[in-house]
């Protein structure tokens, strides 16, 4: 003590060194081991008033001790701490909070990040709030995913999407039809009508309809010319046959074109028979399967060669058109083949009678001489005279022409007869009454006496 006094010239340097010892000593006394090493300090009397950093002021009173924040599960403080336990800390984290998932959102994810801070004992983490990054995985149905959020399908114009999509606008689709295509109507068809059905499919968002491609159903309606339906085809008609333009009929659609004075004598047949004298065809259409006939000639007509489109009309009389009533036609078989059946009937009288006959057309005109013997026939007459009779009895007379009829028509009864007036046949007269010239009634029979005679008594 006395070398060190020694050294200090000046008596307040040692005065302050005296009281720096001092001090350093009584601090060893007071400070816990591990602060105040190398001092000896009684229990009872040693005090600590502050800790190095990892240890914490335990008391506040003698005997008081720095213990280390580790028992308390903190893992620092700072030097020369004197405030306990509460000047333990040590690092701490908070977890960033989790945002809701939308609910436009099938599935999302969550950040997990989260800031540092510091905890002291006691107190809480001095690390910020935060809030943790949502990322959106995928989308619910009628929504996609638009950078990380989820837009509606609707705005696309589309109508749905699937649940849970990731894929962005192209999750979208809607419902689509694709037309049918219409196939090209027969070159044998005249008319066809299409159907109009088509095929459902999906079509995403800048894709194209999946739906199938199809063939519109075809119907043929009708058949041109030419042909005829045969279910829904058209068949070209046999030889010989043609069929109308638009025809929807089968096969019976086809004709044939038969040329006038022709016929169609067996069915299927395109051969043109032809019609022979007495008959007729105009230009007339046969059906396929049909037949056709000739037209008989009747009435006052005729035809006298074959192939006749049409009939002929029998002349009408030059001569004697006066007393002619009407014209008709008379044929053994009633085929109507010559202009000789054309018959003219007479209605006249003269003093012998009234009379009803016909004449044929022979030699250019009706009843004229050079006919023959059988052009003009006459039947009974109406009546004839008084002393004239019908010679004819119940048949026919005929003649060459009308002249040579009439002198058989009404006939005179001759001697030994009589007759009276609109009586068709003659009486003889009485035996021995019948001298005397044709008589109009019994009365003028007569019977001649000789010379010196007479008749004593009446129709004797």
């Amino acid at each position: 003590m006395s070398q060190i006094f020694g050294i200090f010239r000046n008596r307040n340097i040692a005065k302050i060194t005296v009281y720096f010892f001092f001090s350093l000593l009584l601090l060893l006394c007071i400070v816990p081991d591990g602060y105040g090493a190398g001092y000896t300090c009684s229990a009872s009397s040693k005090k600590y008033t502050s800790c190095k950093s990892g240890y914490y002021l335990n008391g506040t009173g003698a005997g008081n001790s720095c213990s280390t924040c580790s028992s308390l599960g903190y893992t620092s403080s700072a030097n020369g701490n004197s405030n306990g336990a509460a000047a333990c800390y040590k690092s701490c984290t908070k977890a960033c909070t989790r945002q809701t998932c939308p609910s436009s959102a099938y599935s999302c994810s969550h950040g997990s990040a989260s800031t540092s801070g510091t905890q002291y004992y006691g107190g809480s983490c001095s690390a910020p709030s935060s809030t943790c990054s949502l990322t959106i995985s995928s989308c619910k149905s009628g929504y996609y995913k638009n950078g990380n959020s989820c837009s509606t399908c609707s705005s696309l114009g589309y109508t749905s999407s699937a649940n849970g999509n990731s894929n962005g606008a192209a999750a979208c689709y809607k419902s689509c039809t694709k037309a049918c295509t219409r196939q090209t109507c027969p070159s044998s068809a005249y008319s066809c009508s299409h159907g109009s059905a088509s095929t459902s499919g999906t079509q995403y968002y800048g894709g194209s309809c999946s739906a199938p491609s199809s063939t519109c159903s075809l119907t043929i309606n009708s058949c041109k010319s030419g042909y005829y339906k045969n279910g829904n085809s058209c068949e070209k008609c046999p030889t010989g046959y043609t069929s109308a333009n638009g025809t929807t009929g089968g096969i019976g659609s086809c004709y044939i074109n038969v040329s006038a004075g022709n016929y169609i004598k067996t069915a299927n047949s395109s051969t043109q028979s032809t019609c022979t004298a007495g008959y007729w065809n105009p230009a007339h259409t046969v059906y396929y399967g049909n037949t056709s006939s000739c037209n008989k000639c009747t009435g006052t007509t005729y035809s006298d060669t074959d192939g006749a489109s049409s009939c002929k009309q029998c002349p009408t009389a030059t001569e004697y058109a006066d007393i002619i009533t009407s014209y008709w036609y008379w044929s053994e078989d009633d085929i109507h083949d010559t202009i000789g059946g054309c018959r003219a009937e007479f209605d006249e009288s003269d003093s012998k009678g009234s009379y009803n006959y016909s004449c044929a057309y022979k030699n250019g005109d009706y009843g004229v001489a050079g006919g023959g013997t059988d052009t003009c026939m006459a039947t009974k007459p109406n009546s004839c005279a008084a002393t004239y009779y019908w010679p004819g009895g119940d048949s026919n007379i005929w003649a060459g022409n009308r002249a040579e009829l009439l002198t058989q028509m009404c006939s005179s009864v001759g001697k030994g007869y009589w007759s009276a007036a609109g009586s068709l046949t003659r009486s003889q007269c009485p035996a021995n009454y019948r001298d005397g010239a044709a008589a109009s009634s019994q009365a003028g029979c007569k019977t001649s006496c000789a010379a010196g005679t007479y008749v004593k008594t009446a129709n004797a």
